[in-house]
């Protein structure tokens, strides 16, 4: 994947997890970021955690052709992979 790519998608990733937790220094009254912080400033910020399950090939499946963890969030299959959700879905 090129650097672009890489970033862009990282990016991507960050901004579905903005707002998802309470900002530590807001609550204590340090918070020196205001509207630009990534946090949640208050209940009534807060943002779903996005799904992101199966959005990613497993690596286990990938280097050993098996995955015995019934818990893997992590696709199996070329079937089983999700399209990553956008941001503000």
């Amino acid at each position: 994947m090129p650097e672009v790519c890489k970033w862009t998608a990282e990016r991507h990733r960050q901004q579905l997890s903005l707002k998802t937790k309470l900002c530590r220094f807001y609550a204590q009254g340090l918070c020196t970021r205001g509207a630009a912080c990534d946090f949640a400033h208050g209940q009534c910020e807060f943002q779903p955690v996005p799904d992101l399950c199966r959005t990613q090939p497993c690596l286990t499946v990938m280097n050993t052709g098996v995955c015995q963890d019934p818990t893997c969030a992590f696709a199996h299959e070329q079937g089983e992979n999700r399209r990553f959700p956008d941001v503000g879905d």
